[in-house]
């Protein structure tokens, strides 16, 4: 059985039920959590026992460890956040509202398809 590496951004309350929800299956391992407050990074990790933490996305994205990356962000930041992981080559499960605008979510589901 294929394990599948996890990467959370956002480590707040909903980023958290994420991570809760999937602890526990056979085929995820939570590699890394990432916030920008250093504190719930740290929290995020030490619950889940992730490999890594940190504060800035961009240092983790292009890891070949990570398969698939969980956005649980505030919905200004998903757009930008959702092309750097797919311009890294990752799988991405982004939490809802994808943004805050049509605009912004006709643009999301146009880099998406």
């Amino acid at each position: 059985m294929k394990k599948y590496s996890v990467l959370l951004i956002g480590c707040g309350h909903i980023g958290m039920e994420h991570l809760l929800d999937i602890y526990y299956r056979d085929d995820i391992n939570i590699y890394a959590v990432v916030d920008i407050d250093e504190s719930l990074a740290k929290k995020a990790a030490a619950r889940c026992n992730a490999q890594r933490w940190g504060t800035d996305y961009r240092k983790f994205i292009r890891d070949d460890n990570i398969d698939i990356i969980i956005i649980a962000t505030f919905s200004s930041t998903h757009l930008t956040i959702l092309k750097d992981c797919l311009a890294a080559g990752k799988h991405v499960l982004c939490e809802k509202p994808i943004a805050i605008s049509e605009e912004d979510g006709r643009e999301f589901v146009r880099v998406v398809k």
